[in-house]
């Protein structure tokens, strides 16, 4: 009988954490949107997870999951119709207005308007995982280390 590969450590795979099989950070990864929005403020993609439609502003390539990344940074987005918060601008404005992140951001997706909202949740490859599986009830910036801190 054939050993089962071990899976590998993530070091993003921490509390907070989404972990995702390969096949859905695939569909996360493809979503990137972090290029498009500063020139345009456009989305490439939206993709689904627990009754949200989110779009990712960060890949994390670390080489140990077969050409998708260790994790991912995504941000869910509204329709601007159902936000309320404080006024949504696009990525010029925001970056003059607001101090981080993409919270509050106007975007654009197939010619319908959205706002970004909330902090990031990160998604991070569980090569075990057969379904999206939250380390904790909800994911949480804070207890995430950021792609900066592990290098």
């Amino acid at each position: 009988m054939p050993k089962k590969k071990k899976a590998r450590k993530n070091p993003y795979a921490g509390e907070g954490a989404v972990l995702v099989p390969p096949s859905f950070m695939a569909e996360v990864a493809s979503c990137y949107s972090a290029d498009t929005l500063c020139t345009g403020s456009k989305l490439r993609g939206v993709f689904r997870w627990k009754d949200r439609t989110m779009t990712c502003t960060a890949n994390v390539y670390t080489g140990m999951f077969s050409g998708v990344p260790a994790a991912s940074y995504a941000y869910e987005v509204v329709p601007l119709s159902r936000y309320k918060g404080r006024k949504p601008v696009p990525y010029n404005e925001h970056r003059r207005l607001y101090e981080r992140g993409y919270a509050s951001m106007l975007v654009v997706f197939k010619g319908k308007e959205y706002v970004m909202v909330g902090d990031a949740a990160v998604f991070a490859v569980d090569e075990d995982a057969e379904e999206p599986l939250v380390i904790a009830d909800e994911p949480s910036k804070a207890n995430v280390k950021s792609p900066f801190e592990l290098w």
